[in-house]
């Protein structure tokens, strides 16, 4: 519990130990005149030279004033997109995906702007070969992503989801890949005591090397306790030589009232004194949160072919505590 409280407290302080993304810009002044909002994050950081293609730009504000507004240029063009409020971020999209491998300017016009940064896309872009992506598998590291959503708990549901999640491709087409999911062990290959999961409709495959596929459910093993991601849908982009997918995001809606054993009391309550309440469920009941997560990467995982594991086999496998039938 006292961890968990840590965790949520260096998140809504923005004072976790690594770059909090501020600049000289966001200095305070006794003028009383002068800006009192505050740049508390920005993404993607100044000087990255490793930018997903697909990224949205945001800043995060103390404090939102409305005369926020960001502008993207490369070369002296200005990018087209469209900008919207999200809790305390302001966030632009590009309308199309940038390029790869391109350098873009970025303007924040705020009250104490402009703010300038810069950055550059990474290779990801090209289009891969869908034939060669069959039969592969990709490590998933939900942890290590960026969590967006619940905005201020990042670090809380982040140290919990720290298990592997496997993507293995079943059939690509030049439109359509097929996939399934799995957990993964704790020697990089698939857990044999967890089941496998299905995505029922093929991925949307038409923007290659980009994809977009839902399932109804992520299980996950957080400690012991089982808990699931519920409208899952996953989406990123695969590297043109199929060694990684990059840019992946997760968005889903999780039950923390699964939770509660590991917090040592009403999780909800505990989200609630942090201004983040807990919404409906869809089967009822007031205990979920819309979790996005983006900024994932999912290495190839050389030699692993998921297999699908059902209950039955679960029990009937001694190596998961069952016993094989006489």
């Amino acid at each position: 519990m006292t961890r968990i409280l840590g965790l949520l407290a260096c998140t809504m302080m923005f004072a976790c130990g690594g770059d909090d993304g501020g600049d000289s810009a966001t200095g305070t002044t006794t003028d009383p005149n002068a800006c009192d909002n505050e740049i508390l994050e920005f993404y993607p950081t100044d000087g990255a030279s490793d930018v997903y293609y697909r990224t949205t730009v945001d800043f995060t504000f103390d404090a939102l004033d409305g005369s926020e507004a960001i502008k993207v240029t490369t070369g002296g063009a200005e990018v087209a997109g469209t900008s919207a409020v999200v809790d305390n971020r302001v966030v632009f999209t590009p309308t199309d995906a940038l390029a790869s491998s391109t350098t873009y300017d970025v303007e924040l016009s705020w009250c104490d702007g402009p703010t300038l940064t810069s950055w550059t896309t990474s290779d990801i872009g090209d289009p891969a070969d869908a034939a060669s992506l069959a039969g592969l598998t990709f490590g998933l590291d939900i942890g290590g992503g960026r969590f967006v959503e619940p905005a201020g708990v990042g670090a809380l549901i982040g140290g919990l989801l720290e298990q592997e999640v496997l993507m293995g491709v079943t059939a690509a087409t030049d439109t359509e890949v097929g996939m399934m999911g799995a957990l993964g062990d704790a020697s990089g290959g698939q857990d044999m005591c967890t089941e496998s999961f299905d995505f029922p409709v093929a991925a949307e495959f038409s923007e290659n090397p980009y994809f977009i596929i839902e399932s109804d459910f992520l299980p996950l093993d957080v400690s012991g306790v089982v808990v699931e991601i519920e409208d899952l849908e996953i989406s990123g982009a695969f590297a043109a030589d199929g060694s990684e997918i990059a840019g992946a995001t997760l968005r889903g809606t999780l039950d923390v009232s699964t939770l509660d054993s590991m917090v040592g009391g009403d999780t909800c309550e505990l989200l609630s004194t942090f201004g983040v309440p807990c919404l409906p469920c869809s089967g009822g009941g007031d205990t979920c949160l819309t979790v996005f997560v983006d900024s994932m990467d999912a290495a190839v995982k050389p030699g692993v072919t998921l297999e699908v594991v059902t209950s039955v086999e679960i029990a009937a496998n001694p190596a998961c505590g069952g016993a094989t039938t006489p």
